[in-house]
Parts: structure tokens; C-alpha cells; sequence
């Protein structure tokens, strides 16, 4: 007699992610730095699942347009692309959280004319429409300090997802920031 095959192990490659009513939760941040300057601006995005998790990025903004908002609406398309599960997003951006609740509805009612990052928001219509009520966004308080956490104002977990995908935005950011001498060069002319 042939032994039964042993039963596959499931992989358990998201042991501390967080899932709350069915929704794995995803923290996004972008981040921007020399912003006094659109020539040397360069910006960086990333998403949070949790510690060590292989599905975290930091990744720089690619494209001649490089801001702050670019950026956090980044890191929500990375998500939306990317997780394929019934997924929250947690933001500390107005920006994103209103556009994606709220305005985009009527951006696209209007045709998107006058609409900064338009070609972003399309594709945020576009996956948001698709996936529906698999998806859900939230706003978190950024930039949290543990007084915040002791008062209320924040859970330690939004707290700590917030600052993870923080790190993961201004590593990225740096990282696609332009060498130091052209910088200062370019401060001083």
C-alpha cells in the first residue's frame, strides 16, 4: 500500500496582518521631500500590512510630477492593484479619503476637467468602482505621539501601522531624492 500523501501545509505568510470583519487591513502613506522646489521635488510611497510582512513596499513616485498628494494616492493604487483580498485602507490623508468617498463621483461626473492628478483618480474610479464593497478606507491620525494613544486620539495598532507605512513613504522618498550636491547647488543659485 502507497502511503497517503501528507495534507500541504497553508503558507503562513501573514501571520501579524490584521484582519477586522473579514477586511485585511492595509496602512498607506506617501511622502515628499525639498518640496520648495518642483524641480528638486521627489517623492516616495508605501503600504504597511505589518512588521517584516513581504507584502510591505516603499517605492519612489515615478513621473515628472512629484508631490506629496501624487504620492499618497500611489500608495492606494499600489493596494487596490495589489491586494487582491476584501482589504481597509487606512490613510492619514484628507486628500485621498475625500477624493475616494466622495469626489471622485463628481470629478467623473464632470468629465475629470480641472482635476489635479486626474489620470491617478481615474484609475482610483475605476478599481474602486470594480471592487466595490470589497473595499473600504478610513482615515488614521498621522503622525501620532503615545499621548495621543493614552488619550484616545488613536489606537496603538493605527498608531503603529500609520508609522510603518511613514517609514516605508520617506525611505522611498529619500531614496528618489537627488544627489545632495545638486541640491545645494541648485538652493544657492
Amino acid at each position: 500500500a502507497v502511503p497517503p500523501e501528507p495534507e500541504a501545509e497553508t503558507p503562513t505568510l501573514h501571520l501579524d496582518e490584521c484582519t477586522i470583519q473579514g477586511k485585511v487591513e492595509v496602512y498607506t502613506d506617501g511622502a515628499c521631500v525639498h518640496n520648495q522646489s518642483a524641480k528638486l521635488r521627489r517623492a516616495g510611497f508605501g503600504a504597511w500590512w505589518a512588521d517584516g510582512h513581504c507584502c510591505n513596499i516603499s517605492l519612489p513616485l515615478t513621473g515628472h510630477l512629484q508631490t506629496n498628494n501624487r504620492a499618497e494616492l500611489s500608495a492606494v493604487l499600489h493596494v487596490l492593484v495589489h491586494e487582491q483580498r476584501d482589504v481597509h485602507i487606512k490613510t492619514d490623508s484628507d486628500y485621498v479619503l475625500k477624493g475616494c468617498l466622495k469626489h471622485r463621483f463628481a470629478w467623473a461626473a464632470l468629465g475629470w476637467h480641472k482635476v489635479s492628478n486626474a489620470d491617478l483618480w481615474q484609475q482610483a474610479d475605476t478599481l474602486l468602482s470594480h471592487r466595490g464593497s470589497s473595499v473600504a478606507l478610513s482615515k488614521v491620525k498621522g503622525h501620532a505621539t503615545a499621548l495621543d494613544v493614552c488619550q484616545g486620539r488613536v489606537s496603538a495598532r493605527d498608531k503603529h501601522g500609520n508609522d510603518g507605512a511613514d517609514r516605508l513613504a520617506s525611505a522611498a522618498s529619500a531614496a528618489n531624492s537627488l544627489p545632495h550636491q545638486v541640491v545645494e547647488e541648485a538652493l544657492h543659485k
